[in-house]
């Protein structure tokens, strides 16, 4: 695993470590967490067209 430096506002750091601490994770926790789960709009739309194909495929 590598490191990286984010630079945020004090109170972005302030809101992330109380999502984390609330999670019961660290921060770097936490965004891995987010980077994982969160789809990019192309992601979403290849989601909805599976899906879509999915239904059509079983009726």
């Amino acid at each position: 695993m590598s490191d990286a430096v984010i630079r945020v506002e004090a109170e972005v750091r302030d809101r992330l470590a109380t999502l984390a601490d609330a999670r019961g994770m660290s921060i770097a926790g936490l965004l891995q967490e987010f980077a994982e789960s969160t789809l990019t709009e192309e992601e979403r739309r290849e989601a909805f067209a599976r899906r879509q194909q999915d239904r059509a495929a079983g009726s």
